[in-house]
């Protein structure tokens, strides 16, 4: 990934069950947990957090963590529908990784291409979105036929098509979000060596660079209620996210822990849930969009940094 800071979009090469060897990169423990343990904080939260840690799906409900998928793949990204009952995810294999769609709680995940038995030959289908109604989804790729670059790919979930044309060697196209009504989508667009903030109208695709980073880094960027947006302002080693209008104006920050990431928005409008390594531990925090103080909801559970949490009210 051309461009990025070290840790964007890190997701952990190992190997599925089944195939010997693999890669480990960081985000992704090598030991695989069988429990982890919310703090207590996490008991008043509404609704279901679903997170990735050690390659598994976990669900905090009610203050417990509980683990979803079992420990011989590794599963990164979950996303969801408004109620939960579609579902999906990124594989990650030997140098590829194919997006997964199951049911509620990550149930029956069946690929949606299957995985190549020549690395050189896959691609990375990572950091799957999909719909508030669970018919479209979005991801990036390097699938393209023409660049070297990722992409955005969006459409019905098994017919995707390409959406975003990154000039190649510019740093592809990352982090794609839907906007709430699913007219169109949000990702970053790397040119330059800056993360901007683009859109694109769905289903057309047609995309244009709104928010250029000439100052910071604009990531993961969380389209919300009312024309607000959340993402992350990176400058030199320190980011931290804020939330503004769709085209980046009025921005103001809400969590200024150096190293924030993935915000998402909980189900009420109210509150920002992200992922920090703030402490030395990656874990997961709470932030008011109106303004607080940060508040840590796991302690020493170092989720995986390709985790990106799902927040739904169900």
């Amino acid at each position: 990934m051309r461009g990025r800071a070290p840790w964007l979009g890190v997701i952990a090469v190992v190997a599925l069950a089944g195939c010997d060897g693999g890669i480990q990169l960081p985000g992704t423990k090598a030991d695989v947990p069988t429990s982890l343990t919310a703090r207590g904080e996490a008991a008043s939260l509404k609704g279901s957090i679903y997170l990735a840690q050690g390659g598994r799906i976990w669900s905090l409900r009610s203050g417990k963590l509980t683990a979803l998928t079992p420990a011989n793949q590794t599963l990164a990204y979950p996303t969801t529908s408004a109620d939960g009952s579609v579902t999906a995810v990124s594989v990650v294999g030997h140098g590829q990784a194919q997006i997964a769609v199951g049911g509620p709680n990550f149930t029956g995940l069946a690929p949606l291409s299957a995985a190549r038995s020549d690395a050189h030959l896959a691609s990375l289908d990572l950091k799957p979105s999909l719909s508030s109604d669970g018919k479209r989804l979005v991801f990036m790729s390097d699938r393209s036929i023409c660049c070297s670059d990722e992409a955005i790919w969006e459409g019905p979930i098994r017919l995707p098509h390409e959406v975003s044309f990154p000039p190649d060697t510019s740093g592809g196209d990352d982090a794609p979000a839907y906007l709430p009504d699913t007219s169109g989508i949000v990702f970053v667009a790397w040119r330059d060596n800056h993360g901007n903030l683009d859109k694109a109208a769905v289903p057309s695709g047609s995309a244009r660079v709104v928010v250029t980073g000439a100052a910071s880094d604009i990531l993961d960027p969380a389209p919300g209620p009312a024309g607000k947006m959340a993402w992350v302002s990176r400058k030199g080693d320190s980011a931290n996210i804020v939330v503004g209008n769709l085209d980046g104006s009025g921005a103001a920050i809400v969590a200024n822990l150096a190293d924030c990431r993935q915000p998402v928005w909980s189900p009420d409008g109210r509150n920002l849930l992200f992922i920090s390594a703030h402490g030395g531990s990656t874990d997961l925090w709470l932030t008011p969009v109106a303004g607080g103080t940060p508040q840590r909801l796991t302690w020493g559970a170092d989720i995986d940094a390709n985790s990106h949490p799902a927040w739904i009210a169900g």
